[in-house]
């Protein structure tokens, strides 16, 4: 586990290195240390929120309802709260995402092979114009992966060079994802809201910002194993499978 003086260690590298970056450069960087910051304490956030479980005011919630065996509340604000269980505790996960309208989103059957992998680089293009809102739909959905089988690593990871280069985020395309390495590419600007496989290699994708966190609530339901995934006939695939 990386601890508090490290983690700001890191921090102040990062800050003085490129502190005399145009603005441009400054928010690439502020964006993908923020986010290798976020992975960095997921076994910090696992300690902490299997030490205290779940504690919410009733009063923030406006329904309650059962959806494939876990609870769900709706909050007032208009989100969706999973009561998950999770070693023997229970954990609140919240989703953008209704779990009774998941079907409207378009996942395919072979995009399960991210449950046999032992890494998985969550990516997105720095050089996009929406890159803040990239990384926050990718963040989305790696926050929910240390929960989703054991002895997993996540790792925030680019699709291509920054210009300076960021030593601190890998470069990873479709070249490297494999049996037990999946690459999930983040991306905008598609006339339609789905997820999908090419092999190993995983893309979630949407016309917008809004649309994305949608897709990527989808995919992590499956993940979860709150929504099963399906086999090529339509048949649901159990966690044991």
């Amino acid at each position: 586990m990386v601890n508090t003086k490290e983690r700001e260690r890191i921090k102040r590298t990062i800050i003085n290195k490129h502190k005399k970056e145009n603005p441009k450069k400054k928010k690439i960087y502020a964006i993908s240390a923020g986010l290798i910051a976020l992975l960095m304490v997921f076994s910090g956030f696992l300690y902490a929120i299997l030490s205290n479980p779940n504690q919410t005011d009733s009063s923030d919630y406006i329904e309650s309802f059962d959806f494939n065996g876990i609870e769900f509340k709706k909050h007032i604000q208009g989100h969706f709260v999973a009561l998950y269980p999770y070693a023997n505790k229970i954990i609140p996960f919240s989703f953008y995402l209704d779990p009774r309208n998941a079907d409207e989103i378009t996942l395919t059957d072979n995009v399960r092979s991210i449950k046999s992998s032992t890494k998985v680089y969550v990516a997105y293009n720095p050089n996009s114009n929406n890159t803040r809102e990239l990384s926050a739909a990718a963040t989305e959905f790696a926050r929910i992966l240390p929960f989703s089988h054991e002895n997993i690593s996540v790792v925030a990871a680019f699709t291509e060079d920054t210009n300076p280069i960021n030593e601190y985020v890998p470069v990873k395309t479709c070249d490297d994802a494999n049996f037990l390495t999946s690459v999930v590419i983040f991306r905008t600007g598609i006339n339609a809201t789905r997820i999908y496989a090419k092999d190993n290699c995983i893309f979630v994708e949407a016309q917008n910002y809004s649309q994305l966190l949608l897709a990527s609530d989808r995919f992590a339901y499956s993940v979860l194993g709150i929504i099963p995934f399906k086999d090529y006939w339509g048949r649901n695939i159990t966690q044991s499978s």
